[in-house]
């Protein structure tokens, strides 16, 4: 085998080994140490051997700075947790996002409501809406969604009686109540921001 084929082989392995392999086991760990509530070994241990791993494969190609195929193995790791270390960010910041998105999402259905309230946790009305008109039923319907303080098409806001609804406090207990022709739907939860529930409980009822 050539040096050149020998240095693509430890490239290719090491960069599977330290791309794929490790950080599917070390996330696998992470997710049994959440469901045992941490009685198990923490898995910042499976992170510190990935790391000792990469440490290893950078001294022996020190010291056998001619080996093809240790030179291939130390890049291809060397590359394979760069764009890992690169990659979480990203990841993290794009999680988060489409998290927010979803937390602003306050009722999500194919049937318009007739009435939607959202109220504080004294049950004082925050912001409620009325659709005076019979929406279109079915699964060719549009999805809705409604977001806090945004009156969608079709849908008439009668609390506040004018101007915007005050922004959410956050952490401050929030409850959604939604009437429909088909169905009721009443979510809890608590003010994640200015315009954000994290929904905790929900409870739908078909008519």
């Amino acid at each position: 085998m050539s040096e050149r084929s020998r240095f693509v082989l430890g490239f290719l392995l090491a960069a599977g080994l330290f791309g794929y392999a490790f950080p599917k086991l070390v996330s696998r760990w992470i997710l049994a140490w959440f469901l045992s509530l941490g009685a198990g070994p923490s898995p910042w241990w499976g992170v510190l051997a990935v790391a000792l791993g990469l440490v290893l494969l950078g001294f022996l190609h020190y010291m056998r700075p001619h080996s093809a195929s240790l030179t291939g193995a130390f890049w291809g790791a060397f590359a394979a947790t760069t764009v890992l270390v690169c990659a979480v960010p990203v990841m993290a910041y794009r999680s988060g996002a489409a998290r927010a998105e979803f937390q602003r999402v306050l009722y999500r259905y194919r049937e318009a409501p007739s009435s939607l309230k959202v109220l504080d946790g004294t049950g004082r009305v925050l912001w409620g809406l009325q659709w005076p008109e019979s929406p279109a039923r079915g699964v060719t319907a549009p999805l809705l969604e409604v977001r806090y303080g945004i009156v969608p098409q079709g849908g008439v806001q009668d609390a506040p009686p004018s101007g915007s609804p005050r922004p959410f406090v956050v952490g401050e207990a929030i409850e959604i109540r939604a009437e429909a022709p088909r169905h009721s739907f009443t979510a809890k939860g608590f003010a994640r921001g200015p315009d954000r529930v994290e929904q905790l409980e929900g409870v739908g009822r078909n008519r």
